[in-house]
């Protein structure tokens, strides 16, 4: 008795420590904290220590048991109490916390041990046979007892084993479908105590390719935001996956944490051009393409078997625009640097001799830029209305000057070894070059139609075919951020830069349906390419991020749900019936 006495007093002096260090006296939810602890330690210590090891009265080891079974969580419930307002706690007094926490934990778990009818100094009293009203009192808080127990031990399984996850995209797309539940397995991947930055050991690193459950870097991350999370998570354990509160003011679905694919890792720099990773390192400088991502990337959701593709919601891009993709990507590679000079500066002689023939030369106005503004120079605007656009450049002063910096100011800043560093860049300055021999094109068909009454140097079928290509390089402009992506980490100072240690690079399989690392949440106009002052512009996501390890919360091991697809989580793109 004496062994169970000493335990009893270590359990209750030890929770009393730790409740003085998450208590507040501040308005608020904070404040529920106090009367929290205060009863249940008076409770504590009147059955626990004063009647049952004072007075020494064995009836009460049953009330003793049942202090200790919820000790430890109703510590926990007084941690997030103390917590719930976001209030900022320092690393020290948090780390102080949480191992009190994790020795009381233990010592309770020990004394429960000792508690045990087979191993007491006494013989255990019967428990009095109940009737009536009182049995069903007894009932119904056994059952309550019970449900509460496993409401505790779900909150340490998903702060510490496991954690449900409901796919709520198609970003993942043969790999997962929408609703898709998988098991994302929390140990190895050293998760965080809630609300702290203190985390166990990490015992795992991650390999490209595998699949990943991880806090959203783009989603507030706050203190409070986190109690918010955490509570969340919870009820959506507690009910299966099937509640979700984590939602935004128009009841939409929080995207985090998010699920993606390991694409780069630690001491890597990546770039992507047509679809294709390349990466490289300290000990190789050139860029070569990363092959297993082949595998894992989808780009052309119509080529999926039709079983599953009755089960796909969206197909952002059509069998015949991928098709035509293609050949843009084709026409922009292949693109002869010094041909297209060539055009650019007949297309330019054979504006100005039509301009010189309608309006006077320009002044020397110093305003010229200012013809086409910078904010008008996106490809859709400047496609669309290309004869108002021709119909002035003809007749203002300065449109002459301004066309001719547009067609052809670039050629004394091109830099072909630049480029030639920079696979992005490079292709980037092409498809700019492309779009504006386009829309030079037609500027000089609609000045030929307006000063000769019919072209001369484009034909009417040449035009036509000019508006198509026009189109898909528009619409490839659109879809840029998908496709492609800026050299990450940047150079610096024009030397290369890598992913550091313990950070990663995530990208969704269905590229084209994912916004996922690569990305920001908010389009910013830029120019296509910097290598250009007069570059044509269009509205990016582009700005890659990598992720540090502390806030993955494991990988995707297991899919338990829907019945017909039960199945552990293989590293290859796995197609689903």
């Amino acid at each position: 008795m004496k062994r169970i006495a000493v335990f009893l007093y270590a359990n209750f002096i030890l929770s009393i420590v730790f409740f003085i260090f998450n208590t507040s006296f501040s308005a608020g939810i904070p404040l529920l904290s106090l009367p929290v602890w205060l009863i249940f330690s008076a409770a504590f210590g009147y059955f626990a220590i004063y009647r049952f090891v004072i007075k020494n009265e064995t009836k009460f080891v049953f009330t003793a048991v049942k202090f200790l079974e919820y000790l430890p969580f109703v510590m926990l419930i007084v941690f997030f109490l103390f917590r719930a307002d976001g209030r900022e706690t320092s690393f020290g007094r948090d780390l102080f916390t949480v191992i009190l926490w994790v020795v009381t934990f233990i010592v309770s778990l020990v004394t429960l041990f000792f508690l045990k009818p087979k191993r007491l100094p006494f013989e255990v009293p019967e428990q009095k046979k109940r009737t009536g009203i009182k049995w069903i009192l007894f009932e119904t808080l056994d059952w309550i007892d019970a449900a509460l127990q496993a409401v505790f031990i779900i909150t340490l399984v998903n702060i510490f084993i496991i954690q449900l996850y409901k796919i709520p995209s198609e970003s993942m797309v043969p790999q997962f479908l929408v609703n898709d539940r998988v098991v994302v397995f929390k140990t190895f991947a050293g998760p965080t105590f809630p609300l702290t930055d203190i985390s166990l050991p990490r015992l795992r690193s991650y390999k490209r390719g595998d699949i990943v459950v991880f806090r959203n870097p783009h989603t507030e991350q706050t203190k409070k935001s986190e109690f918010k999370n955490f509570t969340n998570q919870l009820v959506f354990m507690l009910t299966l996956t099937t509640v979700n509160l984590n939602v935004d003011e128009k009841g939409e679905v929080i995207a985090d944490p998010l699920v993606k694919r390991v694409t780069g890792v630690p001491g890597e720099q990546l770039v992507m051009v047509d679809g294709v990773l390349y990466s490289r390192t300290k000990d190789n400088n050139t860029f070569k393409p990363v092959t297993a991502d082949a595998d894992w990337a989808e780009w052309n959701l119509n080529e999926l078997p039709e079983k599953l593709k009755k089960n796909i919601r969206e197909f952002p891009v059509s069998k015949e625009f991928f098709d035509s993709m293609l050949k843009t990507e084709k026409l922009r590679k292949n693109l002869d640097i010094d041909q297209a000079q060539k055009q650019a500066e007949s297309i330019e002689q054979a504006f100005l001799k039509i301009r010189s023939k309608i309006s006077q030369a320009d002044s020397n106005t110093t305003d010229y830029k200012n013809t086409i503004l910078p904010k008008d120079m996106f490809a859709y605007q400047m496609f669309s209305r290309h004869e108002d656009i021709a119909r002035k450049l003809l007749t203002v002063d300065g449109g002459s000057k301004w066309f001719s910096e547009f067609m052809t100011s670039w050629i004394s800043t091109y830099s072909r070894n630049t480029l030639a560093e920079d696979p992005y860049e490079d292709s980037m300055f092409r498809l700019n070059l492309l779009l504006k021999l386009t829309f030079g094109k037609l500027i000089l068909y609609d000045s030929e139609v307006m000063y000769y009454g019919k072209p001369v140097s484009v034909s009417y079928s040449e035009q036509a075919e000019l508006m198509q290509l026009a189109q898909d390089l528009y619409l490839y402009t659109m879809l840029n951020d998908s496709r492609n992506m800026c050299v990450f980490p940047s150079n610096e100072n024009g030397s290369p830069r890598y992913i550091p240690e313990n950070c990663y690079f995530m990208m969704g399989d269905n590229r084209f349906n994912s916004l996922d690392m690569r990305h920001s949440y908010d389009l910013k106009p830029i120019r296509i390419t910097n290598q250009d002052e007069y570059s044509l512009r269009y509205n990016s996501r582009l700005e890659p991020r990598y992720v540090d390890a502390k806030r993955m919360l494991g990988g995707t091991s297991f899919r338990f749900w829907p019945l017909n697809r039960i199945s552990l989580i293989k590293r290859n793109k796995q197609a689903t019936n």
